[in-house]
Protein backbone atom coordinates (compact mmCIF):
# COMPACT_ATOMS: atom_id res chain seq x y z
CA UNK A 1 0.00 0.00 0.00
CA UNK A 2 0.91 3.52 -0.26
CA UNK A 3 2.36 5.84 2.12
CA UNK A 4 0.13 8.79 2.78
CA UNK A 5 1.75 11.82 1.37
CA UNK A 6 2.01 14.88 4.13
CA UNK A 7 -0.72 18.01 3.19
CA UNK A 8 2.10 20.18 1.55
CA UNK A 9 2.90 17.69 -1.16
CA UNK A 10 -0.94 16.57 -2.19
CA UNK A 11 -1.28 18.43 -4.98
CA UNK A 12 2.12 17.62 -6.36
CA UNK A 13 2.47 14.96 -8.86
CA UNK A 14 3.14 11.48 -7.43
CA UNK A 15 7.09 10.30 -6.47
CA UNK A 16 7.65 14.49 -6.14
CA UNK A 17 8.13 15.65 -3.24
CA UNK A 18 8.33 19.33 -1.11
CA UNK A 19 11.96 19.07 0.94
CA UNK A 20 12.88 21.19 3.94
CA UNK A 21 13.70 24.88 2.80
CA UNK A 22 11.51 24.64 -0.33
CA UNK A 23 13.58 21.89 -2.08
CA UNK A 24 11.64 19.16 -4.30
CA UNK A 25 13.10 15.92 -5.08
CA UNK A 26 11.55 13.09 -6.92
CA UNK A 27 12.00 8.97 -6.00
CA UNK A 28 12.04 7.47 -9.25
CA UNK A 29 9.34 4.55 -9.47
CA UNK A 30 11.74 2.07 -10.70
CA UNK A 31 14.78 2.09 -8.71
CA UNK A 32 13.54 4.02 -5.46
CA UNK A 33 16.37 6.66 -6.10
CA UNK A 34 16.21 10.35 -4.56
CA UNK A 35 16.38 13.11 -7.35
CA UNK A 36 17.06 16.50 -6.87
CA UNK A 37 14.93 19.41 -8.55
CA UNK A 38 16.12 22.52 -6.85
CA UNK A 39 13.64 25.09 -5.66
CA UNK A 40 11.42 26.05 -9.35
CA UNK A 41 8.31 24.61 -8.46
CA UNK A 42 7.12 24.80 -11.80
CA UNK A 43 10.10 22.93 -13.27
CA UNK A 44 10.26 20.28 -10.65
CA UNK A 45 5.98 19.67 -11.49
CA UNK A 46 7.10 19.52 -15.03
CA UNK A 47 9.78 17.27 -14.88
CA UNK A 48 8.06 14.99 -12.28
CA UNK A 49 5.41 14.90 -15.30
CA UNK A 50 7.27 13.96 -17.95
CA UNK A 51 9.12 11.76 -16.17
CA UNK A 52 6.29 9.83 -14.29
CA UNK A 53 4.88 9.28 -17.82
CA UNK A 54 7.76 7.25 -18.68
CA UNK A 55 8.96 5.38 -15.52
CA UNK A 56 4.92 4.89 -14.05
CA UNK A 57 3.52 0.92 -15.06
CA UNK A 58 1.52 1.06 -18.00
CA UNK A 59 3.65 3.17 -20.43
CA UNK A 60 4.69 0.13 -21.78
CA UNK A 61 1.54 -0.91 -22.52
CA UNK A 62 0.08 2.15 -23.70
CA UNK A 63 3.31 2.51 -25.59
CA UNK A 64 2.48 -0.30 -27.75
CA UNK A 65 -0.89 0.49 -28.69
CA UNK A 66 0.56 4.53 -29.67
CA UNK A 67 3.73 3.25 -31.17
CA UNK A 68 3.39 0.03 -31.93
CA UNK A 69 6.23 -1.65 -30.16
CA UNK A 70 6.42 -5.74 -29.44
CA UNK A 71 6.54 -6.40 -25.43
CA UNK A 72 9.24 -8.86 -25.06
CA UNK A 73 7.37 -10.78 -23.35
CA UNK A 74 4.75 -11.38 -26.16
CA UNK A 75 7.67 -11.87 -29.01
CA UNK A 76 9.43 -14.39 -26.01
CA UNK A 77 5.39 -16.32 -26.58
CA UNK A 78 6.09 -16.61 -30.43
CA UNK A 79 10.16 -17.37 -30.05
CA UNK A 80 8.97 -20.69 -27.11
CA UNK A 81 6.51 -21.42 -29.27
CA UNK A 82 7.20 -21.14 -33.14
CA UNK A 83 10.50 -20.28 -33.06
CA UNK A 84 12.49 -22.56 -31.12
CA UNK A 85 11.21 -25.77 -32.35
CA UNK A 86 12.20 -24.69 -35.23
CA UNK A 87 15.63 -25.95 -34.56
CA UNK A 88 15.19 -28.93 -34.16
CA UNK A 89 16.40 -29.13 -30.31
CA UNK A 90 15.86 -32.38 -28.75
CA UNK A 91 13.54 -32.27 -25.64
CA UNK A 92 15.64 -32.13 -23.00
CA UNK A 93 17.58 -29.31 -24.39
CA UNK A 94 14.03 -27.83 -25.35
CA UNK A 95 13.26 -28.22 -21.28
CA UNK A 96 16.58 -26.43 -20.72
CA UNK A 97 16.08 -23.34 -22.83
CA UNK A 98 12.29 -23.50 -21.76
CA UNK A 99 14.15 -22.91 -18.08
CA UNK A 100 15.75 -20.04 -18.92
CA UNK A 101 12.89 -18.02 -20.95
CA UNK A 102 10.91 -18.01 -17.60
CA UNK A 103 13.89 -16.37 -15.63
CA UNK A 104 14.53 -14.05 -19.10
CA UNK A 105 10.40 -13.24 -18.53
CA UNK A 106 10.65 -12.57 -15.25
CA UNK A 107 13.56 -9.78 -15.25
CA UNK A 108 13.15 -8.20 -18.88
CA UNK A 109 10.12 -9.32 -20.10
CA UNK A 110 7.79 -6.31 -19.55
CA UNK A 111 9.94 -4.05 -21.72
CA UNK A 112 9.24 -2.93 -25.08
CA UNK A 113 12.06 -5.44 -27.54
CA UNK A 114 13.45 -1.91 -28.68
CA UNK A 115 14.09 -0.53 -25.73
CA UNK A 116 16.30 -3.55 -24.08
CA UNK A 117 19.48 -1.66 -23.65
CA UNK A 118 23.05 -3.14 -23.42
CA UNK A 119 23.25 -2.06 -19.90
CA UNK A 120 19.93 -3.72 -18.97
CA UNK A 121 21.53 -7.06 -20.23
CA UNK A 122 24.60 -6.25 -18.69
CA UNK A 123 23.18 -5.75 -15.30
CA UNK A 124 20.76 -8.94 -16.05
CA UNK A 125 24.12 -11.11 -16.53
CA UNK A 126 26.28 -9.92 -13.80
CA UNK A 127 23.98 -11.64 -11.45
CA UNK A 128 25.49 -15.24 -12.71
CA UNK A 129 28.29 -16.73 -12.09
CA UNK A 130 31.02 -16.59 -15.06
CA UNK A 131 30.05 -19.74 -16.91
CA UNK A 132 26.22 -19.63 -16.90
CA UNK A 133 26.30 -15.48 -17.18
CA UNK A 134 28.21 -16.92 -20.86
CA UNK A 135 24.82 -19.41 -21.03
CA UNK A 136 22.70 -16.63 -20.78
CA UNK A 137 24.44 -14.50 -22.99
CA UNK A 138 24.49 -16.64 -25.94
CA UNK A 139 21.00 -17.89 -25.63
CA UNK A 140 19.88 -14.16 -25.59
CA UNK A 141 21.82 -13.31 -28.65
CA UNK A 142 20.31 -16.35 -30.49
CA UNK A 143 16.36 -14.11 -28.74
CA UNK A 144 17.49 -11.16 -30.56
CA UNK A 145 19.56 -12.14 -33.74
CA UNK A 146 15.22 -13.58 -34.61
CA UNK A 147 14.25 -10.01 -33.07
CA UNK A 148 16.05 -7.87 -35.34
CA UNK A 149 15.47 -10.40 -38.49
CA UNK A 150 11.60 -10.01 -37.96
CA UNK A 151 11.37 -6.12 -37.67
CA UNK A 152 10.88 -5.98 -33.94
CA UNK A 153 13.93 -4.21 -33.12
CA UNK A 154 17.24 -3.02 -35.46
CA UNK A 155 19.83 -4.02 -32.83
CA UNK A 156 20.93 -6.93 -31.16
CA UNK A 157 22.06 -5.53 -27.43
CA UNK A 158 23.69 -9.23 -26.21
CA UNK A 159 26.13 -9.55 -28.91
CA UNK A 160 27.34 -6.37 -27.38
CA UNK A 161 28.28 -7.63 -24.29
CA UNK A 162 31.55 -8.79 -23.05
CA UNK A 163 31.62 -12.45 -22.41
CA UNK A 164 33.15 -13.49 -18.45
CA UNK A 165 36.44 -15.32 -18.04
CA UNK A 166 35.25 -19.09 -17.12
CA UNK A 167 37.86 -21.38 -15.02
CA UNK A 168 37.22 -25.34 -15.29
CA UNK A 169 37.39 -26.10 -12.15
CA UNK A 170 35.77 -30.01 -12.39
CA UNK A 171 38.50 -32.39 -11.87
CA UNK A 172 38.41 -35.60 -13.86
CA UNK A 173 37.57 -38.92 -12.36
CA UNK A 174 40.14 -41.43 -11.92
CA UNK A 175 39.72 -45.17 -11.93
CA UNK A 176 40.47 -45.47 -8.68
CA UNK A 177 37.62 -43.14 -7.27
CA UNK A 178 35.52 -44.72 -10.46
CA UNK A 179 35.81 -48.31 -8.21
CA UNK A 180 35.19 -46.40 -4.92
CA UNK A 181 31.99 -44.73 -6.33
CA UNK A 182 31.67 -48.23 -8.16
CA UNK A 183 31.93 -50.48 -4.55
CA UNK A 184 29.17 -48.27 -2.62
CA UNK A 185 26.59 -47.81 -5.49
CA UNK A 186 23.09 -49.67 -6.31
CA UNK A 187 22.86 -52.65 -8.47
CA UNK A 188 21.02 -50.39 -11.23
CA UNK A 189 23.28 -47.12 -10.54
CA UNK A 190 26.79 -50.33 -11.14
CA UNK A 191 24.96 -50.85 -14.27
CA UNK A 192 24.72 -47.19 -15.37
CA UNK A 193 28.27 -46.80 -14.39
CA UNK A 194 29.61 -49.77 -16.40
CA UNK A 195 27.54 -49.08 -19.44
CA UNK A 196 28.89 -45.48 -19.47
CA UNK A 197 32.26 -46.53 -18.99
CA UNK A 198 31.97 -49.40 -21.78
CA UNK A 199 30.31 -47.20 -24.84
CA UNK A 200 31.06 -43.68 -23.81
CA UNK A 201 27.46 -42.28 -23.45
CA UNK A 202 26.16 -39.43 -21.97
CA UNK A 203 23.74 -39.73 -18.79
CA UNK A 204 20.74 -38.66 -21.39
CA UNK A 205 21.36 -41.52 -23.77
CA UNK A 206 22.01 -43.85 -21.43
CA UNK A 207 18.64 -44.17 -18.99
CA UNK A 208 17.13 -43.96 -22.49
CA UNK A 209 18.80 -47.35 -24.10
CA UNK A 210 16.10 -49.98 -24.29
CA UNK A 211 16.25 -53.67 -24.72
CA UNK A 212 14.74 -53.29 -27.96
CA UNK A 213 17.80 -51.10 -28.91
CA UNK A 214 19.69 -54.43 -28.94
CA UNK A 215 19.45 -55.97 -32.57
CA UNK A 216 21.71 -58.66 -34.16
CA UNK A 217 24.35 -58.60 -31.81
CA UNK A 218 25.20 -54.93 -32.12
CA UNK A 219 23.50 -51.98 -29.84
CA UNK A 220 21.79 -48.70 -31.25
CA UNK A 221 22.27 -45.03 -30.07
CA UNK A 222 21.19 -41.89 -31.73
CA UNK A 223 22.65 -39.28 -29.21
CA UNK A 224 20.31 -37.12 -28.83
CA UNK A 225 22.73 -33.80 -28.33
CA UNK A 226 24.18 -34.35 -31.25
CA UNK A 227 21.58 -36.55 -33.90
CA UNK A 228 20.91 -33.06 -36.17
CA UNK A 229 24.66 -33.14 -36.56
CA UNK A 230 24.92 -36.26 -39.27
CA UNK A 231 26.09 -40.03 -39.20
CA UNK A 232 28.14 -39.27 -36.25
CA UNK A 233 25.27 -39.12 -33.66
CA UNK A 234 24.39 -42.31 -35.41
CA UNK A 235 26.07 -45.18 -33.44
CA UNK A 236 25.66 -49.34 -34.20
CA UNK A 237 27.85 -50.56 -31.21
CA UNK A 238 29.27 -53.92 -31.74
CA UNK A 239 28.46 -55.96 -28.56
CA UNK A 240 31.72 -57.24 -27.47
CA UNK A 241 32.32 -59.81 -23.85
CA UNK A 242 32.82 -56.71 -21.66
CA UNK A 243 29.50 -54.73 -23.14
CA UNK A 244 27.75 -57.90 -23.14
CA UNK A 245 29.02 -59.09 -19.25
CA UNK A 246 27.25 -55.23 -18.35
CA UNK A 247 24.29 -55.95 -20.77
CA UNK A 248 23.52 -59.14 -19.06
CA UNK A 249 23.44 -57.47 -15.41
CA UNK A 250 21.00 -55.31 -16.66
CA UNK A 251 18.43 -57.93 -17.29
CA UNK A 252 17.79 -58.58 -13.97
CA UNK A 253 13.80 -60.11 -14.32
CA UNK A 254 12.44 -56.68 -13.90
CA UNK A 255 9.52 -55.93 -16.29
CA UNK A 256 11.16 -52.80 -17.53
CA UNK A 257 11.97 -51.73 -21.06
CA UNK A 258 14.98 -49.79 -20.32
CA UNK A 259 18.43 -51.51 -20.14
CA UNK A 260 18.93 -48.60 -16.85
CA UNK A 261 16.09 -49.36 -14.41
CA UNK A 262 14.70 -49.53 -10.70
CA UNK A 263 11.81 -50.22 -8.59
CA UNK A 264 10.76 -46.68 -7.23
CA UNK A 265 10.78 -46.45 -3.31
CA UNK A 266 7.50 -45.19 -2.94
CA UNK A 267 5.46 -46.70 -5.65
CA UNK A 268 2.18 -45.07 -6.80
CA UNK A 269 -0.56 -44.16 -9.27
CA UNK A 270 1.58 -41.31 -9.48
CA UNK A 271 4.67 -42.87 -9.40
CA UNK A 272 3.24 -44.92 -12.48
CA UNK A 273 2.31 -41.63 -14.29
CA UNK A 274 4.62 -39.36 -13.98
CA UNK A 275 5.16 -37.01 -16.84
CA UNK A 276 8.75 -36.57 -16.95
CA UNK A 277 8.90 -40.61 -17.12
CA UNK A 278 7.51 -42.91 -20.09
CA UNK A 279 7.88 -46.27 -18.03
CA UNK A 280 7.34 -45.79 -14.19
CA UNK A 281 11.18 -47.74 -13.57
CA UNK A 282 12.57 -45.74 -15.80
CA UNK A 283 15.42 -43.58 -14.39
CA UNK A 284 15.70 -39.63 -14.95
CA UNK A 285 19.12 -37.97 -15.98
CA UNK A 286 18.98 -35.54 -13.04
CA UNK A 287 17.94 -38.45 -10.50
CA UNK A 288 21.18 -40.37 -11.80
CA UNK A 289 23.60 -37.55 -11.49
CA UNK A 290 22.32 -36.98 -7.78
CA UNK A 291 22.53 -40.57 -7.25
CA UNK A 292 26.13 -40.59 -7.92
CA UNK A 293 27.06 -37.34 -6.53
CA UNK A 294 25.60 -38.47 -3.28
CA UNK A 295 27.65 -41.53 -2.83
CA UNK A 296 30.85 -39.23 -4.24
CA UNK A 297 30.03 -36.89 -1.22
CA UNK A 298 30.13 -39.41 1.02
CA UNK A 299 33.31 -40.87 0.33
CA UNK A 300 36.60 -39.64 2.31
CA UNK A 301 38.57 -38.78 -1.22
CA UNK A 302 36.26 -36.83 -2.43
CA UNK A 303 35.10 -35.05 1.07
CA UNK A 304 38.76 -33.60 0.85
CA UNK A 305 37.75 -31.73 -2.38
CA UNK A 306 36.14 -28.42 -2.87
CA UNK A 307 32.21 -29.26 -4.25
CA UNK A 308 32.62 -27.38 -7.00
CA UNK A 309 36.18 -29.75 -8.30
CA UNK A 310 33.93 -33.16 -7.55
CA UNK A 311 33.77 -34.95 -10.95
CA UNK A 312 30.19 -35.46 -11.74
CA UNK A 313 28.81 -38.35 -13.87
CA UNK A 314 29.98 -36.54 -16.50
CA UNK A 315 33.64 -37.50 -15.91
CA UNK A 316 32.65 -40.97 -16.21
CA UNK A 317 32.74 -40.87 -20.43
CA UNK A 318 36.37 -38.84 -19.99
CA UNK A 319 38.27 -41.96 -18.06
CA UNK A 320 36.50 -44.41 -20.42
CA UNK A 321 37.98 -42.04 -23.44
CA UNK A 322 41.26 -42.26 -21.79
CA UNK A 323 41.41 -46.07 -21.14
CA UNK A 324 40.49 -46.84 -24.42
CA UNK A 325 43.43 -44.76 -26.17
CA UNK A 326 45.63 -46.04 -23.35
CA UNK A 327 44.73 -49.51 -24.88
CA UNK A 328 45.46 -47.50 -28.54
CA UNK A 329 42.01 -47.79 -29.48
CA UNK A 330 40.69 -44.69 -31.09
CA UNK A 331 37.53 -43.38 -28.87
CA UNK A 332 36.66 -40.25 -31.41
CA UNK A 333 33.46 -42.42 -33.34
CA UNK A 334 32.39 -44.22 -30.00
CA UNK A 335 32.20 -41.54 -28.29
CA UNK A 336 30.40 -39.64 -31.55
CA UNK A 337 32.79 -36.56 -32.04
CA UNK A 338 32.31 -35.09 -35.28
CA UNK A 339 36.37 -34.14 -35.31
CA UNK A 340 39.33 -35.27 -33.29
CA UNK A 341 39.91 -32.07 -31.68
CA UNK A 342 37.06 -33.08 -29.28
CA UNK A 343 38.32 -35.99 -28.38
CA UNK A 344 41.08 -34.37 -27.39
CA UNK A 345 39.57 -32.03 -25.11
CA UNK A 346 37.82 -34.58 -22.61
CA UNK A 347 41.36 -36.39 -22.82
CA UNK A 348 42.50 -32.98 -21.08
CA UNK A 349 43.08 -33.37 -17.49
CA UNK A 350 43.52 -36.67 -16.91
CA UNK A 351 47.38 -36.40 -17.43
CA UNK A 352 50.03 -33.63 -16.97
CA UNK A 353 51.56 -32.66 -20.10
CA UNK A 354 55.33 -31.53 -19.83
CA UNK A 355 56.66 -29.26 -21.68
CA UNK A 356 60.53 -30.31 -22.81
CA UNK A 357 62.77 -27.69 -22.90
CA UNK A 358 66.73 -27.32 -22.90
CA UNK A 359 68.72 -25.21 -20.03
CA UNK A 360 72.46 -24.40 -19.15
CA UNK A 361 73.78 -20.69 -18.72
CA UNK A 362 77.69 -20.62 -19.66
CA UNK A 363 79.08 -18.57 -16.79
CA UNK A 364 82.09 -18.38 -18.42
CA UNK A 365 80.67 -16.28 -21.17
CA UNK A 366 78.91 -14.30 -18.58
CA UNK A 367 82.14 -13.64 -16.62
CA UNK A 368 84.21 -12.35 -19.59
CA UNK A 369 81.27 -10.17 -20.34
CA UNK A 370 81.34 -8.28 -17.10
CA UNK A 371 85.50 -8.17 -16.89
CA UNK A 372 85.53 -6.87 -20.55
Amino acid sequence: MARHRKKANKTLPPNLYEGVNGHYKYRRPDTGKWHSFGKDRPKAVAAAQQLNSMLMPGRDLVEKIMNNSTIFNDFLDQFESRLLPERGLAEETLKYYQKKLSHIRKHLGEKPVDEISVKEIAEFLDQFPPKTSNKYCTFLSLIFKYAVAQGHCVDNPAEKTMSRKTQKNRRRLTLEGYYAIHEQAPQWLKNAMDLGLQTLQRREDIVKLKLSDIKQGFLYVVQHKTKKHGESAYLKIRIDSPLRTVIERCRDGMLSPYLIHRKPDRFSEQTRNAKSKKHYTQITPDYLTKSFSDIRDNLDMFKKMPAEERPTFHEIRALGIKLYEEQGRDAQFLAGHKNRAMTEKYKEGHEIKWTEVNAGLELGLLQYKFKG
